[in-house]
Formats: C-alpha cells, structure tokens, sequence
C-alpha cells in the first residue's frame, strides 16, 4: 500500500477514472450558499427529501441535502449515470450500496460527515470504510476510552502527554470506526473487541480481532488528514492498494468550475 501526501487534496469538478488498485478519496464542503443547496437537492429521491423534512435544525438539514446530493453527483459521474436514478440499499447495519443492476464495475463506496465536511471513498472490488472526526471537547473522555476502547488502546492512550491526548483520542475512534464501517458493523461490533494501534508516528494497523482474526491480513488502515482540528482514517480490503485524494471546488467562490457539475444535474 502506498501512502499519499496526506495533506495534498487536488481540486477537481469532475471525477477521474477508477482503478483497480486504487481507493480515492473526496472531501467536500457541506456549508454552501442556498442556490447551490437548491440546485443539488433536486437529485435527492423522494425517501431522501422525506428525510430533509424531519431534521429539526436547519443548518444539519443543510448538511444532510449536501451530503446526499454530493454522494450521488460523484457516483453518477463514476457510473457515467444520472446522479437522480441511483438506487441504494442498506446493509442489517446501514451500510449503503447501489443496487446489483446500477453497480458497474463493481464500485464499492463509504462515507462520512462530521460539522461542516464530508469524505467519501470510492474503490472497485474491494470494500472500504471511512470516518471522520471534528475535535471537540470530550465529557470524560479518559472514562470513556477505558469504557469502550480494547486494553492496547487505552495502554497507548495513557501513555500520551495531556495536550496530544485528544488528537490521541480521535485518531483512535477514526480508525476504529473505518474499520467497523468498511467490515458494515456498524456499533453493533464492540469497540473493545479489536485494536488499532494508536500513535500517530506509527503506520496505522488492525493488530488484532475477536470477530475474525483473519481480518489482521485483510485490511489495511490508513490515516487522512482533511483539516486542521481533524481526524479520519480510511480502511480497504488488502494491502495492493493506494490512495488518492480529490476536494471538490469551494462552493462560494468557484462557479465557472462547477460548471460540469451543474450539466450533470440535467
């Protein structure tokens, strides 16, 4: 597996062609001005319109239409199909997928979103997982670690000054969560039944698994770093893999190169 430059997100209002052998990764802004949030709900289907409408708050509603609708712009442009005819469906644990029949190629894809940015990860024939993490203060957070975290994790953590502990923290729940998304657990998967190495000097690996023990060789982890004051990690099937990372132009500021973008919604 080779890794990236982690803090080189190249700009594109299109999406490259993908590989086998390769895992891209795209981060977008989910704060936008109101037309584009307009314009980009137009593709969301009726379940996910329904869902729009049940979100109290309106700046997460806001968030929540970005990030569907910038999931199946990126998926429609990597099918060569109109983002508004994808069709999902759910694993037991809310993991999403295309449908056999729209699944060209065999594209896998994962995503996540915390405060104002989403990734998502884009890979053929093989699963992913990814997760991010804005820092923010944690109620007790040493209480939890030892709570919920496997015994090798907490030893790490313990051992971090107190002004990396949060990072320290973080980085770990990222890992752990990529993991867990990409084998479509979800937190049905007890977070102290694996462990991850923690530090961030290390190449990050699964160092064991009560579920599979197997799982050690099958996946591999690797840190992103999307923006300061945040952590993500992605995990793929296999160790043949790298790594490229894609941002979608600013919202506010770049409308000529949104152009293409706006074709596809057509």
């Amino acid at each position: 597996m080779a890794a990236p430059d982690r803090n080189c997100w190249t700009t594109r209002s299109t999406a490259p062609q993908l590989t086998e052998g390769m895992v891209q990764v795209w981060r977008v802004a989910l704060d936008a001005p109101r037309s584009i949030v307009e314009q980009l709900k137009t593709v969301l289907s009726n379940r996910e319109r329904e869902r729009t409408e049940e979100i109290a708050f309106e700046r997460q509603r806001l968030r929540f239409i970005m990030g569907r609708a910038c999931l199946r712009v990126l998926l429609g442009d990597y099918l060569r199909q109109s983002p508004r005819d994808l069709d999902f469906t759910y694993g037991p644990h809310g993991k999403p997928a295309l449908r056999s029949s729209q699944a060209i190629g065999s594209i896998r894809f994962n995503l996540a979103h915390s405060h104002e940015m989403a990734l998502y990860a884009f890979a053929l024939n093989r699963e992913v997982g990814v997760d991010i993490e804005h820092w923010h203060t944690v109620d007790d957070g040493p209480g939890i670690a030892r709570r919920f975290f496997a015994p090798e994790e907490i030893k790490e953590l313990e051992a971090l000054p107190p002004d990396r502990w949060q990072e320290g923290f973080f980085r770990c729940w990222t890992r752990k969560e990529a993991y867990i998304k990409a084998r479509g657990e979800g937190l049905t998967m007890p977070l102290s039944e694996f462990s991850i190495t923690v530090q961030s000097r290390d190449q990050a690996v699964l160092l064991r698994s009560v579920a599979d023990p197997n799982d050690v060789s099958r996946w591999s982890v690797e840190d992103l770093h999307p923006a300061d004051q945040f952590s993500a990690a992605l995990v793929a099937e296999g160790a043949d893999w790298s790594v490229e990372l894609f941002q979608l132009p600013e919202w506010p500021d770049r409308y000529n190169d949104l152009a293409p973008l706006f074709r596809r919604l057509k």
